[in-house]
C-alpha cells in the first residue's frame, strides 16, 4: 500500500547514511474521503471539525527529510535499517521506525 506520493532529492550519501529531502502528500486509503466528506454532514460540531481537519491533510504538501542508517543484523541475513524521519527548521527527528531488510540471494555472502 502507498501511503504517500511526491518526489526526493538525494542530500547526503556516505556510508554511515543517506539522507533524502521530500515533499509529498498523503494518499487517502479506499473510502477515507468519502468517509470524512459525509462526516461534514454531522450534526456534531466535533465530528465536522475532524473531518474537515482530515480533509486539508490531505490537501496539503509536506516536506521531510528522511535518513536511513545499518545499524546491526537483526538475524541471519536481516539488516536493520534505522529510518529518522526531520521536519525542516527541527533539530529532532519527528519519528524513527526500525526495518528488517533482507538482501536479494545473489547479494548475499556466506
Amino acid at each position: 500500500m502507498v501511503a504517500g506520493l511526491g518526489t526526493c532529492e538525494l542530500t547526503e550519501n556516505t556510508q554511515e547514511k543517506i539522507t533524502l529531502r521530500c515533499k509529498y502528500k498523503w494518499i487517502p486509503k479506499e473510502g477515507e474521503l468519502e468517509f470524512f466528506q459525509e462526516l461534514l454532514k454531522s450534526p456534531d460540531v466535533a465530528r465536522r471539525k475532524m473531518a474537515q481537519s482530515s480533509l486539508q491533510h490531505f490537501e496539503k504538501t509536506y516536506e521531510s527529510y528522511f535518513t536511513y542508517t545499518i545499524k546491526d543484523l537483526f538475524f541471519d541475513n536481516c539488516l536493520n535499517i534505522k529510518e529518522e524521519k526531520t521536519n525542516p527548521g527541527e533539530d529532532h527527528p519527528s519519528s524513527r521506525i526500525n526495518y528488517c531488510v533482507t538482501p536479494p540471494d545473489k547479494l548475499k555472502s556466506d
